[in-house]
């Protein structure tokens, strides 16, 4: 009897305490990992910070609610054989017309070997140091993507994307707000790479030595490479450009409904 007491107020404790967590100001949790971390993240409005922790073994999550109230949220959150996903929603979201004071706001430390996915309704997006395949997506609200690596996959509804790094690969759709992104010197890349904007410029600084084909056209908005660039087609018009950089390689297509495209020789 005395067993089945203990282990009904063991029961209890562990759910007042995980009640408290999600309906107070702050929540933490840490997720051991032992290899490679597959890192799922989904928010509506919070903002998510994401950094690198190295060699660390664990994934840690920190949330912040700073004007709001984490009762006022869903929280969902799982993690085991070195797959960690968490999500943070807004319960009445279907009926919610916006919040007053400051978003809440989701921290997160991932070892370098990652494979990231993170995605934002209204919040901003910052990734720093991870090394692996990266998907990011934001409704509105910048993304910044710094000293990563990889593969790149990105598209950001209304607000500016940069992404700085080592990518192989990226494939960045805006489409209201800029796209910059810029390539470690001697970054070559391993596959075809994409960049559209739908109203917005396009800056793309590229190592002197990259091997590479690129098809650019714009709907209005000049093009400038200060990359020698053998070029083919109509040399008169600025507004569709097709050439290869230093014998040619992975194709490089740039897509740009309004603004101009400027390749940056690094």
């Amino acid at each position: 009897m005395r067993i089945s007491s203990f282990a009904v107020l063991t029961v209890a404790l562990v759910t007042s305490v995980a009640t408290h967590a999600q309906s107070g100001k702050t929540w933490d949790k840490s997720y051991p990992v032992s290899g490679r971390v597959t890192l799922d993240v989904s928010t509506g409005e919070a903002s998510i910070h994401t950094t690198s922790c190295g060699t660390c073994r664990s994934v840690t999550i920190h949330v912040e609610a700073h004007d709001q109230n984490l009762s006022d949220y869903k929280l969902e959150e799982s993690g085991g054989g070195n797959v960690v996903t968490f999500s943070l929603k807004r319960r009445d979201e279907y009926g919610w017309h916006g919040s007053h004071g400051r978003s809440p706001e989701v921290t997160i430390q991932t070892p370098t070997a990652s494979d990231v996915t993170l995605k934002s309704g209204s919040g901003g997006t910052e990734l720093t140091g991870v090394n692996g395949n990266i998907n990011i997506s934001a409704g509105s609200g910048g993304v910044h993507v710094m000293d990563s690596a990889g593969h790149l996959r990105g598209s950001v509804g209304s607000g500016g994307f940069n992404a700085d790094g080592g990518f192989s690969q990226f494939h960045i759709h805006s489409g209201s707000g800029g796209i910059t992104v810029r390539l470690r010197a001697g970054q070559q890349m391993d596959g075809d790479s994409t960049v559209e904007v739908g109203s917005g410029g396009i800056h793309l600084a590229f190592p002197r030595d990259l091997h590479a084909n690129v098809d650019a056209t714009s709907g209005s908005g000049g093009f400038h490479s200060e990359l020698p660039m053998m070029t083919t087609g109509d040399m008169g018009n600025r507004h569709s450009v097709h050439g290869t950089l230093n014998g040619g390689g992975p194709e490089v297509r740039i897509r740009a409904g309004s603004g101009s495209t400027r390749i940056e020789a690094l």
